[in-house]
Parts: C-alpha cells; structure tokens; sequence
C-alpha cells in the first residue's frame, strides 16, 4: 500500500509539470513567454475556481439527499459514495495540472459520476468482503448509549441511522 501511494503521490505530479510545461511551451511559441504564462496560470486558477464552486453546489445537493434518506429511516449508501466521489473530486481540482482537472470534473459532474459509482460500489464491497474495511452498524436510539466498538480502528465504516429498523 506504501508503495501505490507514494507512486501516486509522486508520479501524478511528474506528470503534471511535464504536460503543464508542454502545454505552456505550445502556448509561448503561439502567443509569447509573457501572454502564455498568463493563460497557464489562469487556466489553473479558474478550473480551481470552477471546481471549489462545483464542489459547493454538489456537496449541499448530496447532504440534502442524505438528510432526506435519513429522515425516512434509510442509511445514505448512494449519498455517502457520492459525498466521496465529490470530496475526491474537489480535491482533484484544486490541485494544479490539466490531468487532475479531468478526472476531477468526471467525479463532479452527476452523469459522469454515476456511470463510475457501480465500480467504486463493486470496490469497496470487494474490500468488505476481503477483511480490509469493516462496516460497524449501531443505533444510537434516543435514551441508549450504543458507541461503536471500533472507535479507533481505521478500518471501521461506522454507519449510524436514525432508526433501527429491523425489516432491513
């Protein structure tokens, strides 16, 4: 796991200065060192801009459907894989390169975030069933002190509806 993340970590940024500085060497034999610096840098700036805004809107639209779920007594299962393809999302598009832009405007967008939510569901139901996430379900019922046993277990899905409700 230590060696994905630190492919990720540093290759993804490799990438990016590389495809950043092609790009804006396109743009310098076109317009000038000056004005394609300009562009670059504003290109980075506004898809920042356009995702911190995206991020907002979807992010208040999922935790409205949440509320809503919860309300009726269900557990949020789509809406929590949103929320996170949406915090991923965010988080892509606030860092600086075109590649990060792309995935993270596929995360953001309802469409395109759907058709990939059946994969990210089949993974993290692959990685329940292998042992490496646990899911932790308890009530917390008004009256009742029903803490989760795995409090400080990083492997630990807590999910804590409303309701109890046993024709689940």
């Amino acid at each position: 796991m230590f060696f994905r993340l630190f492919l990720l970590m540093t290759l993804i940024p490799i990438l990016e200065i590389i495809f950043l500085l092609k790009i804006h060497g396109h743009l310098a034999s076109f317009l000038g060192g000056g004005e394609a610096l300009l562009v670059t840098i504003g290109s980075i700036l506004l898809t920042g801009a356009i995702g911190a805004n995206l991020a907002r809107s979807q992010g208040f639209q999922v935790l409205r459907r949440m509320q809503e779920a919860s309300a009726r007594g269900q557990i949020p299962g789509e809406e929590l894989v949103d929320g996170a393809m949406i915090l991923v999302g965010g988080v892509l598009l606030l860092t600086p390169g075109y590649f990060t832009d792309v995935v993270g405007f596929i995360l953001m967008i309802p469409v395109s975030r759907n058709a990939l939510k059946g994969t990210v569901k089949r993974w993290l139901q692959n990685q329940v069933q292998r042992g490496h996430v646990h899911v932790a379900y308890y009530s917390s019922s008004p009256g009742t002190t029903n803490a989760p046993r795995h409090q400080h277990d990083p492997n630990v899905i807590d999910i804590d509806p409303i309701s109890d409700r046993s024709d689940r």
